[in-house]
């Protein structure tokens, strides 16, 4: 069994501009409801612009999705959990640090 990744904060550099990076590691929490999925092996929901949605979530705002692009949303597959889904999702964006993660500017 893989080692689990736990949360950290990274500083990194965007156009010259300090900024505090919350790495979410292997934890997974709905961006709508707030609730802890990291250990959930429920399948559905999606990420919809950068926003992770647990599946009680997506089902209630997909009637709202009309005018979101398709390719700014990532249905999570029948056969993967969304905790996974939204895992699989942090590594496929660059640097592996992704939309998901909010930032923090910091002065100089």
């Amino acid at each position: 069994m893989a080692s689990r990744r736990e949360p950290k904060i990274k500083e990194i550099i965007i156009d010259g501009v300090r900024a505090l990076v919350l790495d979410m590691g292997d934890v997974v929490v709905c961006d709508r409801c707030n609730r802890d999925r990291t250990n959930s092996h429920r399948s559905g929901g999606a990420i919809v612009s950068g926003q992770a949605l647990c599946p009680k979530c997506f089902r209630a705002c997909v009637s709202r999705l009309k005018g979101v692009p398709a390719a700014d949303i990532s249905i999570c597959p029948r056969n993967v959990s969304f905790a996974d889904h939204v895992r699989q999702f942090r590594l496929k964006t660059e640097s592996g640090l992704g939309v998901l993660f909010k930032a923090k500017v910091l002065a100089p």
